[in-house]
């Protein structure tokens, strides 16, 4: 009984590209993984900070906030019906025979 070393086997294949197109890597403005600020990101992510604000203004209910915000609407006293009338039931046009 003999025993062999296992060695991995590594195929490489050249990229498949088309033509006039090159296997370069292209440079870009990426940073790169040996400028990451460990202590930065650690103090924005993981330091809590806290920020109390109050608001200056004035703090509307549900009702006084949904009349504000349909105040352009006519309330239902300032409709004329009649005119209402007058334009749903002209009757016959001129030219009906």
């Amino acid at each position: 009984m003999s025993t062999y070393i296992k060695t991995p086997k590594v195929k490489i294949v050249a990229p498949k590209l088309g033509p006039g197109e090159s296997a370069k890597i292209k440079k870009n403005d990426d940073p790169s993984p040996v400028s990451y600020d460990v202590e930065k990101s650690y103090k924005t992510s993981q330091i809590i900070t806290s920020k109390f604000v109050i608001s200056k203004s004035k703090f509307l209910k549900f009702a006084d906030k949904m009349a504000k915000e349909k105040s352009f609407v006519p309330g239902a006293g300032t409709y004329n019906p009649e005119k209402s009338f007058e334009l749903s039931t002209r009757g016959l046009a001129k030219g009906w025979k």
